[in-house]
């Protein structure tokens, strides 16, 4: 049993006695572990170890691996491609409740309207990883800020469309169908663009590589408040189905 074990980040899970990163250490610290307290270590990429605290300290504190854990992933991914908000602690906001709720990937491109032009991937990092271990889940999401628009739609198009679903939300006044009703796949994409929208001919772009155009309910949203919306309903989505 895992349930009420603090979570502790190390991204190399080989050795069978393991150093803590300083802030982890810092973080056993706080916490106030004893030897012999058992955590749960996990590496980002799907590996989880439950350990035994054997010494901790200022400097240096270690654990001993106990035995390996099972996490079973699930069945679909959840992507999320947003233009960067002005505001990055709006940003970072967003970034971390998606990570709660599970998010698979998350890339910020550059529209026609984007404003934001550089975002710092080390901060968004450290959100993340924070999100993750207070949500307890072993699949840290891959981050990018180096595509634009149009690049993420040619890579996309470029997928197999067989597993892939995108979905463009946009505010403007055309046939849209509410996200919740849309048919997802095994890799699915929402695609939420900056303050402005996303502009007519991106838009149509979009609906060229077999994207379908959706709505993310009655009311105008904040970017980052789509952003959130759109992770949510995908999980929904497949709750439901």
């Amino acid at each position: 049993m895992i349930e009420g074990l603090h979570w502790l980040y190390h991204p190399q899970l080989t050795d069978s006695l393991i150093e803590l990163m300083p802030d982890e250490a810092r973080h056993v610290a706080a916490l106030r572990l004893q030897p012999g307290a058992q955590v749960v270590l996990f590496n980002g990429a799907g590996q989880l170890l439950l350990a035994r605290v054997e010494q901790t300290g200022k400097r240096l504190t270690t654990v001993s691996a106990i035995r390996e854990i099972e996490y079973p992933r699930r069945p679909y991914r959840v992507h999320l491609a947003i233009a960067p908000t002005k505001n990055t602690d709006r940003l970072e906001w967003m970034l971390e409740k998606c990570v709660e709720l599970g998010l698979d990937s998350m890339v910020l491109m550059h529209t026609e309207r984007t404003v934001k032009q550089h975002v710092r991937l080390d901060r968004l990092e450290r959100v993340a990883l924070a999100a993750l271990k207070q949500s307890q889940q072993p699949w840290l999401p891959a981050l990018r800020s180096d595509t634009t628009y149009k690049n993420l739609l040619h890579q996309l198009a470029a997928s197999d469309l067989r597993h892939t679903a995108v979905f463009v939300a946009h505010c403007a006044d055309t046939p849209r169908t509410p996200l919740i009703r849309a048919h997802m796949l095994t890799d699915n994409w929402v695609l939420i663009g900056p303050e402005g929208d996303f502009s007519p001919s991106e838009i149509s772009e979009a609906v060229q590589i077999g994207a379908q155009t959706v709505s993310l309910g009655n009311t105008r949203l904040r970017t980052e408040t789509a952003g959130l919306i759109g992770v949510h309903t995908l999980h929904l989505m497949y709750e439901n189905a």
